[in-house]
């Protein structure tokens, strides 16, 4: 039986409390964005969620949009291992976890809690389909930072980092399929509800 490459670094990572540790961040993160997106002023979100399906919808310019989705999905990865460098890195990497969880349940529950069934749908296509892939790339990807920073000062961190190179590549590309999905799938998915 033939092996897949990098398997054994995320099964490695899954025995980790760092893992454990950024889903709990995630979760309370989580929980905090849909607290806020459920009871938010909801004025603004009729325009918000029309925004969205508009951008969704529309065909963009590659030029235009190919960059935005890619900061949506690479940006997290990249932000993850930047603050790897930073001092206060952990309580850093704990707070860009628990944000990306804050803006994924805020995304996840304004719309629907406004617009309905329509609004579930909405964020379930725009946002929920694409977080499948790209939320637990990020979150083996900031385990790996994590515990490249409990191990080891700021000096070895890139050579420590290595060690997860499969895991980081492997959510690289699972984020790139996200956004790929964002581009395409989810605009037919759109123009199919009626």
């Amino acid at each position: 039986m033939r092996r897949v490459p990098g398997f054994s670094a995320f099964r490695m990572l899954w025995n980790e409390r760092a893992l454990w540790l950024a889903i709990l961040c995630l979760a309370c993160g989580l929980a905090a964005g849909s607290y806020a997106g459920i009871y938010t002023d909801s004025s603004g979100i009729a325009p918000l969620a029309q925004s969205v399906q508009e951008q969704s919808v529309m065909q963009q310019a590659w030029t235009t949009a190919v960059p935005v989705r890619l900061a949506e999905t690479l940006g997290w990865l990249l932000a993850a291992l930047v603050i790897g460098f930073l001092p206060a890195r952990r309580l850093l990497l704990m707070l860009l976890i628990a944000a990306r969880g804050f803006l994924l349940g805020f995304t996840l529950s304004v719309i629907p809690a406004e617009l309905g069934l329509w609004g579930v749908y909405l964020s379930f296509v725009t946002a929920g389909l694409g977080a499948v892939l790209s939320v637990p790339a990020f979150l083996f990807s900031a385990a790996a930072v994590l515990l490249c920073c409990q191990q080891n000062g700021r000096r070895q961190y890139i050579r420590s980092i290595g060690r997860y190179g499969a895991v980081l590549r492997s959510s690289a590309v699972l984020c790139l399929i996200s956004a790929i999905y964002r581009l395409t799938i989810a605009r037919l998915l759109l123009n199919l509800y009626p």
